[in-house]
């Protein structure tokens, strides 16, 4: 089983069109308990031009206790696909986040796709945060970004 965000047809939205370099967006709220033990991610993300060699996009989750969008978020996420923070800086509010890893970029203009890490889940509902630091925008073009949650057999 997976949980998906991508602009439309995914278990939540995430909408990194034409993300600005040293801007975060948020994805929107989803319920995640059914991804047990360690769960990995996975990101896809084009960047409009080159971006920097070895540049980064780095991936953090929002967890939360509720199933409202707004109620509860680690980091004061929103809960809806939108750009992040919604209030205070994005230096102090990363720092309220779980840090995944980070999507390295080569310097091409194709999509880059890696898995970026691995987390316990802490609660029953999150929400990917993606911050660009890749030295140019994402790509204009809405499907050209998705982040994958899935849950790592663990030997017994």
């Amino acid at each position: 089983m997976a949980k998906t965000w991508k602009s439309s047809g995914g278990d939540g939205a995430i909408t990194c069109t034409s993300l600005a370099n040293g801007s975060a967006r948020q994805g929107g709220k989803v319920d995640i308990s059914a991804l047990s033990g360690l769960v990995s991610m996975q990101v896809r993300w084009k960047p409009a031009s080159s971006p920097t060699a070895n540049s980064t996009i780095d991936v953090y989750m929002a967890f939360s206790k509720s199933g409202t969008a707004g109620t509860d978020n680690d980091g004061d996420a929103s809960g809806s696909d939108a750009a992040y923070p919604t209030d205070g800086t994005l230096a102090n509010r990363l720092k309220q986040l779980t840090f995944v890893g980070s999507l390295v970029l080569d310097a091409v203009s194709e999509s880059h796709i890696q898995h970026v890490g691995s987390f316990a889940r802490l609660a029953d509902y999150g929400m990917p945060i993606l911050v660009n630091n890749s030295g140019v925008a994402g790509s204009a073009t809405a499907t050209d970004f998705e982040v994958i949650l899935e849950s790592v057999p663990l030997p017994s």
